[in-house]
């Protein structure tokens, strides 16, 4: 999701093996294109400066748009509050647990 991956060889030159990065994360197929979507949009996150940190506010919905149409995707209603869902997890996770 962040660009390319190390392999094996230049995990080891730091004591790493690939193991120590396996993760498995099942998604249920209704969700897949939500999840598609927002994976594709981690470089939209709007982002103000408040006080001595950055505060992430949400995803440019206009990106969000563009994107959903270049991959054949309707923004239903159902369909934007699923990645609603996601975009507020993301905003807890991204804010230190604040929204």
């Amino acid at each position: 999701m962040c660009g390319a991956q190390p392999d094996a060889d230049q995990l080891k030159l730091f004591g790493l093996k690939e193991s120590d990065f396996k993760q498995s994360l099942d998604i249920w197929p209704d969700n897949w294109d939500v999840v598609r979507l927002f994976e594709t949009l981690q470089t939209q996150w709007k982002i103000i400066a408040g006080g001595n940190r950055f505060v992430f506010t949400g995803i440019d919905y206009a990106a969000a748009a563009a994107m959903a149409k270049a991959l054949g995707m309707a923004m239903t209603p159902d369909f934007l509050s699923d990645f609603r869902i996601l975009e507020d997890e993301g905003l807890r996770h991204l804010n230190g647990g604040r929204k």
